[in-house]
């Protein structure tokens, strides 16, 4: 798959924080919170909106694809 270049001035901070956090493979939206936070040392803290307008531009430009959830999330595996 070819992928477009990136937006012109690069990436956003918040942008480039995103796609480390989906190298290892998908998470959800507030994991993927938690993880830049974490990852930043508290240094950036995405809100909501910030993390789904910036994964939007990525799906919008091929960057990433959106994936169904796990057929077990949601699921309790308490006993």
């Amino acid at each position: 798959m070819v992928r477009p270049p990136p937006p012109t001035g690069g990436l956003s901070a918040q942008v480039f924080q995103v796609l480390l956090s989906l190298a290892d493979g998908p998470r959800h939206g507030y994991a993927m919170i938690q993880d830049i936070g974490e990852r930043t040392g508290g240094q950036m803290r995405l809100t909501a909106s910030t993390l789904y307008d910036a994964l939007a531009r990525l799906v919008d430009q091929t960057w990433i694809e959106e994936c169904d959830a796990p057929a077990d999330a949601g699921t309790s595996q308490d006993a």
